[in-house]
């Protein structure tokens, strides 16, 4: 039986092989996939052989991912790719969309977990006027989702 969380109910724990099942050779974008959770995802999905693009802010970081997943994913048919890209801004994430759209590809899956945490203290607003913990949390994912014609149905 799967563990229970109180405010959750069952969490089940998939192995590799039976994420692959679900996975294997479907295309998998992660906004926020160059560290913590989306880095974590990302190298899941690429060991059960999705093909993961990851998206951050940082080429530096993103391209150290990439290779980190690759290493780890050896072997499993995964390909792993990075795109410089932002969801911070209304500007920033509809550059991101559009850079999305003109490559021509679509994904089977997303995950967004970019994120920031917030400082109550000294709120830290974006260019658009908008607090950066919920211009990231909120705008920028609706925005992306917004976008689902880069998505297969």
């Amino acid at each position: 039986a799967a563990p229970l969380d109180e405010d959750v109910g069952a969490i089940y724990i998939l192995s590799t092989d039976q994420l692959a099942s679900r996975v294997k050779g479907k295309r998998a974008l992660l906004i926020g996939g160059t560290r913590g959770v989306g880095y974590g995802t990302a190298v899941a999905l690429a060991k059960a052989g999705a093909h993961v693009t990851i998206v951050g802010r940082s080429k530096d970081s993103g391209l150290a991912s990439v290779s980190k997943i690759e290493e780890q994913s050896s072997g499993s048919g995964a390909v792993a790719e990075f795109i410089q890209g932002d969801i911070g801004t209304v500007c920033s994430t509809m550059e991101l969309v559009k850079l999305l759209e003109n490559q021509g590809k679509t994904y089977d899956l997303a995950v967004v977990s970019a994120a920031t945490f917030p400082d109550f203290s000294k709120p830290l607003l974006n260019d658009d006027g908008i607090d950066k913990s919920f211009a990231i949390g909120v705008v920028g994912r609706y925005l992306v989702y917004r976008s689902m014609h880069l998505f297969e149905t």
